[in-house]
């Protein structure tokens, strides 16, 4: 069981890696620009999906799905309902599991964009330099200290 969830961690780990090295990476910015000038649909629409994270990591996620264990090619015929064909079985496993891994490494990016970039080590140089400071609001007057009115 073990062996499985660290399979499966690590497939959730390859999604978000890859689909952010696309996205976000300069390495890819010039297909992405290059796909935006093309002249018709559908270099516009390969670009929008290459900077969109959201969108990239269900196809990165559908590209890896048929490898994760526990596929219904794996099922003894006992195990497999007997109205339900093997390939029904397996479209619906690989749509599963890619619905899964998409959700799981989008959970992980968030998790590493709000948690782990908060941290000094892990922050950008802008997001630490740039630290936001909270100003509360003075609803005070100046002299009597009595509350304004917020009419």
């Amino acid at each position: 069981m073990l062996q499985i969830i660290l399979i499966w961690w690590f497939f959730i780990i390859f999604v978000e890696a890859v689909t952010e090295i696309i996205v976000d990476s300069d390495f890819f910015f010039p297909i992405r620009n290059g796909l935006g000038k093309l002249p018709f649909f559908i270099g516009r629409f390969f670009a929008a999906l290459l900077s969109c994270g959201y969108c990239l990591s269900v196809w990165v996620a559908a590209s890896v799905a048929w490898m994760l264990p526990g596929s219904p090619s794996s099922y003894t015929p006992i195990e497999l309902p007997i109205w339900l064909p093997i390939w029904f079985m397996l479209i619906i496993d690989v749509m599963l599991k890619t619905f899964v891994l998409h959700r799981l490494s989008n959970i992980q990016h968030e998790f590493i964009v709000r948690v782990l970039k908060r941290i000094p080590f892990f922050a950008p140089p802008t997001i630490v330099d740039n630290q936001e400071t909270i100003v509360e609001e003075d609803n005070s007057d100046d002299q009597t200290g009595n509350k304004k009115s917020s009419m």
